[in-house]
């Protein structure tokens, strides 16, 4: 039988998985696989607020002021569609985090960039006002995928505020022409595949949340994955199709979420959690 089924007629083994991530509160998001450095163990170099680019095995990271800015093959650029962003909507404000640094590091088989990204909002919106996100780049020898680790720590909030939005590290994934539908894939562990198209339309933005253990869409003659690292497992990721001048961009929203919560949520949570990109052939 075929694996791949539309998403608008799910079966009871999606149904489960769903409720399963759905019960899952925020520190159950992946940690960094095993045989990953200690961020302590990590030597920082020089200082990389610039332009950078990480050379991996098969494909470079590009990089803007230490955010994730795109992927390419030599001067084949697949994605660019512009840096990730970190920002927390509060009260009807967005208020963005800014880099405060960013340094190359080397480890033990391994080189990456390292972010520290931080916010700081006013009194009257937090009674700690700082939030603080440390964002490890990275590729290991022997392996052509680029690895994500994150440590971030939420401000203490009045629990009685809204979060309209929140996003650790929302990631322009694709650039496509006004016309034109974007196509995602999640798989399961056990190999079975759901199917979402993000529709040409006249609304500004759509916004999907799809649960999988890795999320696929193709970039030219490339097939990129996002998964999440460490063992095999399934989580929820919120994707959003938005409209920007005369394209169409989607986002992944890495942790975070486009639908209002109580602040109480997040008001002084540190969590950690780690992705891997990749190229499929």
């Amino acid at each position: 039988a075929d694996p791949l089924r539309d998403k608008a007629e799910p079966r009871d083994g999606d149904i489960r998985r769903i409720l399963e991530c759905l019960s899952a509160g925020p520190d159950h998001q992946s940690l960094p696989a095993a045989g990953a450095a200690a961020p302590d163990q990590r030597v920082l170099d020089a200082s990389m607020k610039g332009t950078v680019v990480l050379s991996g095995e098969h494909f470079d990271a590009n990089f803007s002021d230490g955010r994730l800015a795109g992927i390419a093959i030599g001067k084949q650029r697949l994605l660019d569609a512009g840096p990730a962003q970190t920002y927390l909507e509060l009260t009807g404000t967005r208020y963005d985090y800014y880099t405060e640094s960013a340094f190359s590091f080397q480890g033990p088989g391994e080189h990456g960039l390292r972010t520290v990204l931080k916010l700081r909002l006013p009194r009257a919106e937090s009674a700690r006002a700082e939030s603080r996100l440390i964002v490890d780049c990275y590729f290991k020898e022997n392996c052509p995928d680029l690895m994500l680790d994150f440590q971030i720590t939420y401000p203490v909030l009045d629990t009685e505020a809204e979060i309209s939005s929140i996003a650790p590290y929302e990631i322009p994934l694709l650039a496509a022409g006004p016309g034109e539908a974007l196509c995602l894939r999640a798989r399961f562990p056990d190999n079975t595949e759901v199917e979402h198209q993000f529709h040409p339309s006249a609304a500004d933005e759509e916004l999907q949340m799809l649960s999988g253990s890795e999320f696929t869409l193709g970039c030219g003659r490339h097939t990129l994955f996002l998964r999440f690292n460490g063992s095999p497992r399934v989580g929820l990721i919120e994707f959003r199709r938005r409209r920007r001048s005369s394209a169409q961009i989607l986002y992944a929203n890495l942790n975070g979420s486009y639908r209002a919560a109580g602040a109480g949520r997040y008001s002084g949570i540190r969590e950690s959690f780690s992705f891997r990109m990749g190229l499929k052939p």
